[in-house]
């Protein structure tokens, strides 16, 4: 995939790129990251951008919780899941990429899952390799790539241009509003 990925850079087709950085996977935060040349504080999504649904019907912050029964296990506080982070990846080279291990995980078992360190190791590293290998090939792509990347961060800023749309046309709901929105106005 990186492959593939640094020849569609190095030919000016950043689509892939485009999708996969939208995204919200491991390797696109990563790749975002490396792109942007900045640390992760915390990996943990849950309640934030991203939920599941359990075969029970019940929502919960995040698939890791869905298994568990009311009251077995809570999401840890903010300052429990940062305690447990530190304690955890004290010694880690890659922590300020990685931002930590499942809050929950570390809550149930006191420690993270090695497999899934190592595997979060390996992605950054590739994440990097790749950010850097367009950086010295291409500058214009990773110019694009940077571009992309702070688009994306605006999306979490208010849009005035998206609200003054909603408030002139009530009878949308947001998101019929948004996807009209979003066919006059196609930014991404």
């Amino acid at each position: 995939m990186a492959e593939r990925l640094l020849d569609d850079a190095l030919a000016d087709d950043l689509s892939l790129s485009f999708t996969l950085l939208n995204g919200d996977d491991f390797f696109g935060r990563f790749y975002g990251d490396a792109i942007m040349k900045r640390y992760a504080i915390n990996r943990c999504d849950a309640s934030i951008s991203r939920f599941n649904v359990d075969v029970d019907g019940k929502l919960y912050p995040c698939p890791a919780l869905a298994s568990y029964q009311d009251g077995e296990i809570a999401s840890p506080s903010p300052t429990e899941a940062f305690e447990g982070q530190i304690m955890n990846c004290i010694g880690c080279p890659y922590k300020q990429h990685c931002g930590g291990g499942c809050p929950s995980e570390i809550q149930r078992t006191g420690q993270t899952d090695v497999a899934h360190c190592l595997f979060k190791q390996h992605l950054i590293l590739l994440a990097h390799l790749l950010a850097l290998t367009i950086e010295k090939e291409s500058p214009l792509a990773y110019r694009k790539l940077t571009e992309f990347m702070e688009e994306k961060g605006r999306r979490y800023r208010k849009d005035a241009e998206l609200a003054a749309y909603l408030k002139k046309h009530p009878y949308f709901s947001f998101t019929e509003g948004k996807k009209a929105f979003d066919k006059e106005h196609r930014r991404y």
